[in-house]
């Protein structure tokens, strides 16, 4: 049996080796050898991702569904999130798994050592855990205490200043000796009939505005945000020196207003990912849309260790999808009935567990007053409070599969009787809504692996338990796709 070693840090100025070195030799200590380490270590935040975002938690249980593994060891209960949500959905994911999570700060196992789950250890965990997510709602409070005590002082709360302005020696924003003038100078032309872009092309010959790149149109840019930044003439937080007066500032905005501006920098319009937090490489790892280079991506660090064609990937999904849509509702009455029939006793099934685990509760509790009244002896107690727990968890373990099953059917079912689904008229997704809406609620996860140079095969895994896989081959000129 193998161990994994869970390490995680928030940022890349933090080191990982402290905390590996301490699970390393704590894991060593239990017998284990270095040989049965599995190292999973993450530089990602905590607090701001989801369970489906974090790569960590997703190679952790790549492994666990894969191999082997008897524990987890965490230094800390953070080191898995800093939501509680997620800690609590890591916890219930490894006792489902029969996996162990042992805690070095402070030290507990989850699971006793017949794998039922530890009372001691439960409120711990519970403790522990509000704690992670109230340190982070503390931070951050500080956080925005510190900066709106420096914004209230005129100090530099975060960032750089504004163009025209600069910090003194004690972070108090002042007037840029040589930038202000500039600004001024803008104003002035502005206000006097000059067109923006005329101001632009004779600050760009003279190189007085800093630009990224010495490009006119980024100059132009440049010039149209000063002549719309409130902070030059009014008092806005830590900005207490305006370079010009309300009335220019607001002749200025009344000349901007009338004339048509071609250089405001436009926004990047939100896009449509129907695959983002579905789609996975082989090794567990959630791919994230990269809007640069129109490909889904799995970043480590910054190395890039896939890259899938984000249009080739979404043409794959439609055509998956819309043959999925249009053969699913193709059952007989007979098989119609079989299922409702099937959902029927199974529902009896879970109803009869939940009444017989309602009996050994109670059963549970008389034991208990038996004891305290002094009608048997501890040792009988404990027998008798032991075999009542086994018994409680066998049955859970039947609850939990009749709860899968049910849960099964009723998609089945659900599918089967969609109006969309007509077989004269099938399904069709045309648009990416249309496709990121269909994903949402018929998809459980969709896998991706390379299978050559630009040739991927992509695994879609349905709610119902059906799969169906896919391969496309993309080159500049040619999108081929294919249904195996």
């Amino acid at each position: 049996m193998k161990v994994i070693s869970l390490i995680r840090v928030s940022t890349a100025a933090q080191s990982l080796d402290s905390q590996s070195e301490k699970v390393k030799n704590f894991i060593l200590k239990d017998g284990y050898r270095e040989s049965d380490i599995i190292p999973v270590e993450s530089i990602e935040s905590g607090s701001k991702l989801s369970e489906e975002e974090r790569q960590g938690l997703s190679k952790m249980k790549y492994h666990i569904e894969h191999e082997e593994i008897a524990a987890v060891y965490a230094y800390e209960i953070s080191r898995i999130s800093r939501k509680v949500s997620i800690v609590y959905s890591i916890r219930d994911y490894l006792i489902a798994h029969n996996v162990d999570l042992v805690i070095l700060n402070p030290y507990f196992h989850l699971l006793n050592p017949d794998g039922s789950m530890s009372n001691n250890a439960s409120i711990t965990f519970g403790i522990f855990a509000s704690l992670a997510e109230q340190e982070t709602y503390l931070r951050v409070e500080r956080c925005t205490r510190g900066k709106e005590k420096k914004k209230a002082e005129g100090k530099l709360a975060q960032g750089y200043p504004i163009f025209g302005y600069t910090v003194d020696e004690d972070h108090y924003i002042i007037p840029h000796p040589k930038q202000a003038p500039i600004v001024r100078e803008i104003f002035s032309r502005y206000t006097n009939g000059e067109t923006s872009g005329s101001i632009a092309s004779d600050l760009w010959l003279r190189g007085a505005l800093c630009c990224k790149t010495d490009k006119l149109i980024n100059h132009q840019t440049k010039v149209c945000g000063i002549l719309r930044e409130r902070r030059y003439a009014f008092i806005d937080g830590p900005y207490r020196t305006p370079l010009v007066s309300k009335e220019v500032w607001t002749k200025a905005e009344e000349i901007r207003a009338s004339r048509p501006d071609f250089f405001i920098r436009k926004s990047r319009t939100i896009e449509c990912y129907p695959l983002q937090g579905y789609l996975f490489n082989e090794e567990g790892y959630v791919l994230t849309p990269s809007i640069t280079n129109n490909r889904y991506v799995k970043m480590n660090g910054t190395t890039k260790a896939i890259s899938v064609n984000m249009k080739a990937a979404d043409a794959l999904t439609m055509k998956v999808m819309t043959k999925y849509l249009s053969t699913m509702n193709h059952n007989s009455e007979a098989e119609l009935d079989e299922l409702n029939k099937e959902l029927e006793n199974t529902k009896l099934k879970l109803a009869g567990i939940d009444a017989k685990i309602d009996t050994l509760m109670s059963e549970r509790d008389r034991i208990n007053r038996l004891y305290i009244k002094g009608r048997i002896s501890e040792s009988e107690s404990d027998n008798m409070m032991n075999s009542n727990k086994n018994e409680i968890n066998a049955l859970e373990d039947i609850r939990q599969d009749l709860t899968y099953n049910l849960s099964v059917i009723n998609n089945k079912l659900i599918l089967a009787a969609n109006p969309l689904l007509l077989e004269e008229n099938p399904a069709q997704i045309e648009t990416k809504e249309e496709l990121k809406e269909a994903i949402h609620k018929y998809i459980k996860k969709i896998v991706a692996v390379k299978i050559g140079f630009s040739r991927y095969e992509m695994s879609f895994q349905f709610l119902d338990g059906s799969i169906i896989k896919g391969r496309y081959f993309s080159t500049n000129k040619k999108l081929e796709l294919e249904i195996v």
